[in-house]
């Protein structure tokens, strides 16, 4: 019988070969499954993989302080291994694993204001390459609603500047056609002359076909996206978070706001399903109804 480590190799490889996984998601799931295999090691439980130490190793990360939301992303990276380790035969549960997983309610996806949005892209710099990266980076995001993963891994060939679109690699490796606005492709323009001029200044020569760049002519990381969206956002306070993946979801949330079909935003966003896109409508009706009781003359009011 293959050790958990040997198995936890054949997975990954099992998930990058046949699924397609992106690297992110292959970085995490290893992160995840050495995690449960350091728990079950700390227990005196090494290699047993069963539904009490599934179980045990949940109520651990909770009471470590994570959150709920990391806690069940884990414990949905282990049914999917277990599922795996089932299907080739190694181990049989004899439970179904949808138990394992906490519930929990319903999280609508939050959004920024239009009009505060729309006033801080407007006021970020583009004088130097630093601060045009910078307003790039939110037109992308907001503009293309753009995963920040995505963003860190679109190439210079992936722009069409003619037809005004970009081709990203989203989950599952799959590839798709994203409508680039006239700001953002104006910015873009502007970045592409200054883009590495930050590192001609140290004589580095800009090798790489990325297209968002650090001060030393390297690729962007995803961190580095991440860090630069959370100094951005928080110049605004009436941002209900620092996330990149605000920008996304305030990207469909006005789309959706302004008449745009579901079905067209569910392609430009990459969903596999519509039933993914379909909790921003949630979204827009509150905020209907919010417009109604604070407009309507026999609208309820307290």
């Amino acid at each position: 019988m293959l050790s958990l480590p040997e198995q936890i190799a054949g997975y990954l490889a099992y998930l990058r070969d046949e699924v397609r996984a992106s690297d992110n998601t292959l970085s995490a799931y290893q992160r995840d499954l050495r995690q449960y295999g350091d728990f079950l090691e700390a227990g005196g439980r090494p290699g047993v993989i069963s539904p009490h130490s599934i179980r045990d190793f949940g109520a651990y990360l909770l009471k470590s302080g994570q959150a709920r939301a990391s806690v069940e992303r884990k414990l949905s990276c282990l049914r999917s291994f277990c599922k795996y380790l089932s299907v080739s035969g190694s181990i049989n549960l004899g439970i179904p694993m949808r138990i394992l997983l906490p519930r929990r309610g319903k999280r609508l996806p939050r959004a920024i204001e239009q009009k505060p949005l729309n006033r801080l892209i407007e006021s970020l710099p583009e004088d130097r390459e630093i601060g045009l990266r910078s307003r790039l980076i939110v037109e992308l995001l907001y503009g293309c609603g753009l995963r920040v993963s995505e963003l860190a891994g679109v190439n210079l060939e992936h722009i069409d500047e003619k037809r005004q679109v970009i081709r990203v690699t989203g989950k599952g490796r799959k590839e798709r056609l994203v409508p680039v606005g006239r700001p953002a492709m104006q910015c873009l323009q502007r970045y592409l002359q200054l883009r590495g001029s930050a590192a001609r200044k140290h004589r580095v020569e800009v090798t790489t076909r990325r297209l968002v760049i650090n001060s030393n002519g390297q690729p962007l990381s995803v961190r580095g996206l991440q860090r630069t969206v959370d100094a951005i956002l928080g110049r605004l306070p009436q941002a209900p978070g620092r996330n990149p993946h605000l920008l996304r979801h305030s990207f469909a949330t006005h789309l959706l706001e302004n008449g745009a079909d579901l079905r067209a935003i569910q392609e430009m966003l990459g969903h596999a399903s519509i039933s993914t896109t379909q909790k921003y409508t949630h979204i827009c009706r509150r905020k209907l109804k919010e417009v109604y009781l604070q407009a309507h003359p026999r609208a309820e009011k307290e």
